[in-house]
């Protein structure tokens, strides 16, 4: 993917939270959760490869394909898998893989939550959501791969971490994909989550058997986008992508 396309993809991502009261009805929400997802896990990684670009490794393919089987387990809403996985894709550090807070010993020790520090897939952290789990003596155990992966999937389904569910934000009626990171962690990095979400999600339906034909994201066209975006934050309105809207895009997506 050339820069111009990436960002194309990323404007996309940003005028899904930016404008989604405003836009028109998204008349497939229902039709996204009703597909029969039988994911081609091979086209899978090729989508995921062509709408995250630089993001995607193919050291990340295990950890995308993991989650993804977890989540087919229960019920299927491509939306929710694709939150699911672009949380994981921030909470890992872009490795897809169960890791451990980072930091020195130091560091970690002075955690109010020490010894239940972040490890998984999504960051588990404090005593008591070890022991929903049953791993509250053996917290190691969060770093397991098909653990972790039952770990996101069910907690995010559920509301285990915060109280709040993927069905809060994405459902019959909406898809807020930058409200939805009150899933794990308030709205640290929401916006940048929210990008990811929407490339995403784009990989996933070209990589079902019986795919949505219509995007979730039905804005215009290309010029549409950003001249709505440049009115939006007093940019000059020309509809062409200049220096000074890919800066302010770079600054939603990236803090």
């Amino acid at each position: 993917m050339n820069l111009v396309d990436a960002f194309k993809q990323l404007f996309v991502a940003v005028m899904e939270y930016l404008f989604r009261k405003d836009a028109p009805p998204q008349t497939n929400l229902t039709k996204l959760k009703e597909v029969k997802m039988n994911m081609d896990y091979g086209r899978f990684q090729l989508a995921l490869a062509k709408h995250l670009g630089k993001l995607y490794k193919s050291t990340q393919a295990t950890g995308f394909e993991l989650i993804s089987k977890k989540y087919f387990e229960g019920a299927a809403d491509a939306r929710h898998l694709a939150y699911i996985l672009a949380t994981a894709l921030h909470e890992t550090a872009f490795t897809m893989k169960p890791i451990t807070e980072y930091g020195t010993m130091v560091y970690l020790q002075g955690k109010k939550y020490w010894p239940y520090i972040g490890r998984g897939y999504v960051q588990l952290t404090w005593a008591y959501n070890y022991e929903k789990y049953g791993i509250k003596n053996s917290p190691e155990k969060a770093l397991e791969p098909d653990r972790a992966a039952y770990i996101i999937v069910d907690g995010m389904e559920k509301g285990i971490f915060t109280g709040k569910k993927l069905s809060d934000y994405f459902n019959s009626t909406a898809s807020d994909a930058i409200n939805a990171r009150r899933i794990v962690n308030g709205t640290d990095k929401a916006q940048a989550i929210a990008g990811y979400y929407a490339m995403i999600l784009q990989a996933i339906q070209e990589s079902l058997d019986t795919a949505p034909t219509e995007s979730p994201m039905v804005y215009g066209n290309d010029d549409t986008f950003v001249r709505a975006f440049q009115n939006k934050f007093g940019l000059v309105v020309d509809g062409i992508p200049g220096k000074k809207t890919w800066e302010k895009l770079k600054s939603l997506t990236t803090t």
